[in-house]
């Protein structure tokens, strides 16, 4: 993957687990700790060939709707991209 593919790819991945555009050359220190949730996250799923991701408390540190949100985009995404999740919770409902 070229240097402009993988910073394309990065910003799409930015933009679907819900990090607005102003923060992409923010340090990582100036995030909250749900921010950092959703960028862990997407460090996870960069790799477009990855069809096994393992989470681990995929929803920590998020607010309801951050949670809500996190839940569809794996569900989207499995459906979407035939990507497999595993996710270690301690919240039964997820």
């Amino acid at each position: 993957m070229s240097s402009s593919d993988l910073k394309r790819r990065v910003r799409e991945v930015l933009e679907l687990v819900g990090i607005e555009k102003g923060w992409w050359k923010e340090k990582l220190a100036k995030f909250s700790a749900g921010m950092r949730q959703r960028v862990g996250f997407a460090r996870a799923i960069l790799n477009p060939k990855n069809r096994l991701v393992i989470l681990d408390e995929p929803t920590a540190n998020l607010d309801p709707i951050g949670r809500a949100f996190m839940l569809k985009l794996i569900k989207k995404l499995r459906e979407r991209e035939k990507t497999s999740f595993f996710i270690s919770s301690h919240i039964l409902s997820e």
